[in-house]
């Protein structure tokens, strides 16, 4: 499973290296420069977040209820809770 990145971020990140800081420090580079560089900088972008962090949360807020009319147990956590946890979860680094 792949990570989440912050996309705005990566494209800040990348559009710093691309743009020469004066004219007189323009060069050539090539296409197979442009993708590796664009394949370390995606490495190093930090996670925007944590989903063991939200599954571990989530968990410690869920409660069993068992269902006496389909005789079946189940785990249920509030909404709004959840919720909560989730747009909590982003890293404000």
């Amino acid at each position: 499973m792949g990570r989440l990145i912050d996309a705005d971020e990566l494209k800040k990140n990348i559009a710093k290296w691309l743009k020469p800081s004066s004219p007189d420090e323009r060069e050539m580079v090539t296409v197979d420069d442009i993708a590796i560089s664009v394949m370390i900088e995606i490495e190093e972008q930090p996670t925007a977040y944590d989903v063991d962090k939200v599954v571990e949360q989530l968990k410690e807020c869920e409660r069993y209820i068992y269902d006496a009319v389909s005789d079946e147990d189940n785990y249920v956590i509030n909404t709004e809770k959840a919720i909560e946890i989730v747009k909590g979860a982003v890293k404000d680094d």
